[in-house]
């Protein structure tokens, strides 16, 4: 009796195991096959490498065994497969293809070719060493891989070989006949799942055309590039998705159509030109439907980048996308330039003409400014540098230029050191920027943070901005081709953002001749050292109408001055004034108090004075006062100033 209940209690610890194992046992996917699959270092690479992208690799672990140069047979005959078999586990899975090495005579110089077809014919050859080897064909190897996997508790997926980038007829050549199609027939009577992956790669291949796949084939016509091979893994989670009932599908990640910059060729170390592997993933994600691009930890140089329809861009953690700093790595495109649609250079990352875009991210897009302007001061040096046209000597890249574009959103990015503007938005509505924060040393001309151009419908929120110009500028073109365009910038919202060093905290103009109006910045601060964080400018040869601006509960910590209004700003070759001249009206300063050196200048033009402008519960401390010139309708009633040095208003006119 005592013999018995011991046997009991050791056999209920024993399922109590396995019942254990089995809730806790961490599936691994096996991946077999020949080097169209396996890692290679080089040149080239095979689908088994970036697969594992694919999978959640917190609840699946993925092992590529592949091995380049091998059979159905040469794989088995090595001891590669029992070396597998020794790990599987229930609930494990072996993902097999074979076939670009089986063909040919069985004792050939490799000894690897296996018999054609899948029956128990049988064949013994006599090895080099003189040992004797009984070959099998091709769908009796394939059984065996099935069969014992299976023994193993795991589950086999068989699939059909990809194929060689060999063409016919405008037509990738199928197997369908030989291995693929004997590939198939062996998965069906044993059991097993089959994915149909040489069919699904030619009709890829067939979509794409002969001369983009040859792109793809660096070395030979049967092995891939990276790009290539995230292309076929990408078949193969297609296939995968397709199969019913495998319960490898849970172990997917969703289906949100990431494209790793690494899986296509990048290289993250700080010195490798990737412009095109970076290309390359966004031109596949776009054929591929659509999805976000990913920059992952590392450095990545690159030139010009141009994002298309249906592609996101995310910057991970501890990922850096950095811009070259060679003018010809930034090819002319068509936009606005200071106010003037032209042939300019390119920026760094290029959206145009999309529809619901996200550039996001914890990352950093890094300009390369600083190398920019030293590159500048060497060249400014050289014999012939004022023969130079002005883009050779001007046209450092804006950072991100967004154009043409609706429903955008700009998230959670550290953006340093731009060549020249950061954040372009041109033509563009439903554009949203939040969390950012913009850093560019002092002593990059022209970095501005956000430039607005004819652009409505733009929120900004809790940016942090420290450049050596205006934070943000608000723009509609300039003079008479300004005018004409007459596309103004309106319905803008600015809030909750921080503005440090930089010639201005929100500043209209001074290229606004298409218009500037319904503006609000609210709960915002400008710290010491900032310019002028209520800012307008403009010149006599503008035009256009500033109005219904309004600055609400900005707090001032030290700047230079509260308030800067130039009409006449800056007029180095002046153009002859317009007809009418520029409009600055109805602008409303709200709750905005703080410590500066100085209150500050209003300076309109006598034939259009700024006009309507009123102060509500300001409050401003300074060492010098407010300068009025050319103004009207001014409502002073609700700034208080205390001023050290003279006195506090200042009306010249």
């Amino acid at each position: 009796m005592k013999i018995k209940l011991i046997s009991l209690l050791t056999i209920g610890f024993t399922l109590l195991v396995i019942m254990a194992f089995k809730t806790n046992h961490k599936p691994t996917l096996y991946i077999i096959g020949d080097s169209t699959i396996a890692k290679d270092g080089g040149l080239i690479e095979g689908w088994g490498v970036p697969i594992a992208t694919f999978f959640d690799t917190a609840k699946i672990v993925v092992e590529n065994d592949a091995r380049g140069g091998r059979s159905s047979r040469s794989f088995r005959y090595e001891g590669l497969w029992q070396k597998v078999v020794n790990k599987l586990q229930p609930g494990d899975y072996v993902l097999m293809q074979f076939g670009h090495n089986d063909g040919g005579k069985i004792d050939g110089d490799k000894y690897r070719a296996s018999l054609k077809g899948i029956g128990d014919e049988e064949q013994e050859i006599t090895r080099p060493d003189g040992s004797k080897e009984m070959v099998h064909t091709y769908g009796w190897y394939m059984r065996k891989y099935i069969d014992e996997a299976k023994a193993k508790g795991a589950i086999p997926i068989v699939c059909s070989p990809i194929p060689r980038n060999e063409w016919k007829d405008g037509k990738v050549i199928r197997n369908k006949t030989n291995y693929g199609g004997w590939a198939r027939e062996v998965a069906h009577t044993e059991g097993a799942y089959f994915i149909d992956l040489n069919t699904l790669i030619a009709n890829k291949y067939d979509q794409m055309g002969a001369e983009v796949v040859k792109q793809l084939f660096p070395q030979d016509h049967t092995h891939t590039s990276p790009t290539g091979a995230t292309l076929n893994a990408r078949m193969v989670v297609k296939g995968i998705r397709h199969l019913k009932d495998c319960p490898l599908k849970q172990f997917l990640r969703k289906e949100d159509s990431s494209f790793l910059i690494t899986n296509y060729g990048a290289v993250g170390d700080g010195t490798t030109l990737n412009t095109k592997a970076i290309q390359n993933t966004i031109d596949w994600c776009a054929a591929e439907g659509g999805g976000t691009v990913i920059v992952p930890s590392g450095i990545f140089l690159s030139g010009a980048i141009f994002l298309k329809q249906g592609v996101n861009l995310m910057v991970e953690k501890n990922g850096v996308l950095k811009g070259t700093t060679n003018l010809a790595d930034y090819p002319l495109v068509a936009t606005r330039w200071e106010g003037t649609e032209c042939q300019w250079t390119s920026a760094f990352i290029n959206v145009f003409n999309m529809t619901g875009f996200h550039l996001s991210g914890e990352g950093t897009i890094d300009g390369s400014g600083e190398a920019w302007v030293q590159n500048g001061i060497i060249a400014s040096k050289q014999p012939g540098y004022s023969k130079l046209s002005d883009r050779e000597r001007y046209g450092r890249p804006r950072l991100i230029a967004i154009q043409d574009c609706k429903n955008v959103t700009i998230s959670g990015l550290h953006l340093h050191n731009e060549a020249c503007w950061c954040l372009f938005i041109l033509y563009s509505q439903n554009i949203t920027v939040q969390n950012l924060t913009i850093h560019a040393e002092h002593n990059i001309p022209m970095s501005d943070g956000i430039d607005i151009d004819s652009s409505k419908k733009i929120h900004v929120n809790n940016c942090d901005i420290d450049d050596d110009d205006d934070c943000i500028s608000i723009k509609s073109g300039k003079d008479a081709e300004g005018r004409r365009i007459g596309r103004a910038s309106q319905d803008i919202l600015i809030e909750k953002c921080t503005f440090r060093y930089g010639g201005g905290g929100v500043a209209m103009g001074s290229e606004m001749s298409g218009g500037i109006k319904n503006v609000e910045i609210h709960d915002c601060v400008a710290e010491d050292g900032n310019w002028a964080p209520i800012r307008f400018k403009s010149q006599p040869s503008r035009g256009g109408v500033v109005e219904n601006i309004t600055y609400r509960n900005i707090i001032l910590k030290n700047t230079r001055n509260a308030f800067d209004f130039n009409m006449a700003w800056r007029m180095v070759h002046p153009k002859p004034a317009s007809n009418p001249l520029p409009v600055i009206r109805n602008i409303h300063i709200i709750n905005v108090s703080g410590t500066v050196q100085s209150v500050g200048d209003m300076h309109g033009l006598a034939g259009s004075p700024i006009s309507n402008v009123e102060f509500k519960n300001c409050n401003i401390t300074a060492q010098t006062g407010f300068i009025l010139d050319h103004v009207k309708n001014i409502n002073l009633s609700g700034l208080t100033l205390k001023v050290a040095k003279g006195e506090s208003i200042i009306r010249k006119n």
